[in-house]
């Protein structure tokens, strides 16, 4: 995810990618951050909830 959010001049088919796995991820930060306590753990839930 973060090799493909990276690339300065992405071709169409990695920024596709790229947005294709873009929700999937955040659900899965999210899942897993969300219910923890923590600095760290709210940093991810603020980050990744953000539209």
């Amino acid at each position: 995810m973060i090799l493909l959010g990276s690339y300065e001049k992405p071709t169409h088919k990695e920024k596709l990618e790229y947005e294709d796995l873009k929700p999937e991820v955040a659900k899965l930060i999210l899942d897993l951050y969300s219910e923890r306590k923590g600095l760290l753990n709210e940093y991810f839930v603020q980050i990744f909830a953000r539209k």
